[in-house]
């Protein structure tokens, strides 16, 4: 079961067209899913049928009897939310691309959740990448598996707490699979360790009003409070490189056109078909853009008019 920890599936998955039969057929073992059966040598296998609980986006699979069984219905059904609430943050607010689809794998195109008793193995909840994407050599669908309980007595916090933080972590793996599942484990695990803190941040008592109230700041100056640091700069004499996402829904690209206005020295590059986070979902294009930009800029003397 150690191996399960975290990204360890997604090596095993990134060395499997390397391997041996006899080592792809455990691999293939490892990264079945629960719903696979009780034939998985490593215990994930559930021990008897399974049922799901869906909504718009997400499929909550889970046995309603035996060690693997959520505590009640209700349980499941409060995962499925959470699971809803996660992606309309990732996806539907900061824009992030959708998992990829896996066909119908879990029974339909929904992204498949798996609730199984996994805290007595020291996990919180795993992400496996389990399909290359079709001429996208480095895009892969997958899946996820959570705790069935998160229960107070193995991981020493609230169940939804402990709930909340896995489903914003583990889901994020899924987004960054469907992005470069080859990517280096320190990035995987340090971006969808700052998610979380997104997540809680957003989801937070007045944290809707806070943006809103934050958003007025920014483009009604009259309305902004004192110390936002856009409005000093105009004080940045340096040239400025900013990149924005044309498809950014989180700062629209009118927002470059206020933050290059502002900056007397600013150039603008706009990455297309591109969301709000251009170092990510643009990640060699942005590499090459920066890294140009910053070993061969050549400060100029300032042209503005002498008074």
């Amino acid at each position: 079961m150690c191996i399960r920890d975290r990204l360890a599936l997604r090596d095993l998955f990134l060395a499997r067209p390397s391997l041996d039969e006899d080592d792809e057929t455990e691999a293939d073992r490892l990264l079945a899913r629960p719903t696979d059966g009780v034939s998985d040598p490593y215990r994930d296998g559930y021990a008897t049928s399974s049922v799901k609980t869906c909504a718009k986006h997400v499929c909550v699979h889970y046995v309603r009897s035996g060690a693997d069984a959520p505590p009640s219905t209700a349980w499941a059904k409060k995962t499925l939310s959470v699971m809803e609430r996660v992606w309309r943050h990732h996806v539907g607010k900061l824009d992030y691309r959708k998992p990829a689809r896996d066909g119908s794998r879990g029974g339909n195109k929904k992204f498949d959740v798996y609730l199984k008793e996994i805290g007595s193995d020291g996990l919180y909840g795993y992400c496996a990448p389990e399909n290359r994407v079709a001429g996208k050599p480095k895009q892969a669908s997958g899946f996820c598996v959570l705790d069935d309980d998160f229960a107070r007595s193995q991981f020493a916090r609230a169940p939804i707490e402990s709930l909340k933080v896995t489903a914003a972590h583990e889901f994020f793996h899924a987004i960054q699979f469907a992005y470069d599942y080859t990517e280096d484990p320190w990035f995987l695990e340090s971006t969808a360790t700052w998610i979380e803190e997104r997540f809680a941040d957003a989801t937070a008592p007045g944290a809707q009003e806070a943006m809103r109230s934050m958003g007025m700041s920014f483009w009604n100056p009259e309305t902004a409070e004192d110390g936002m640091l856009w409005r000093e700069a105009h004080r940045l004499r340096k040239h400025t490189l900013l990149t924005w996402g044309r498809e950014d829904r989180v700062n629209p690209l009118d927002g470059a056109m206020v933050a290059l206005k502002l900056i007397p020295k600013a150039q603008l590059h706009v990455f297309p078909n591109c969301g709000h986070w251009a170092q990510i979902e643009a990640a060699a294009e942005f590499a090459e853009i920066t890294t140009a930009f910053l070993s061969r800029h050549v400060e100029r003397p300032s042209r503005e008019p002498k008074g």
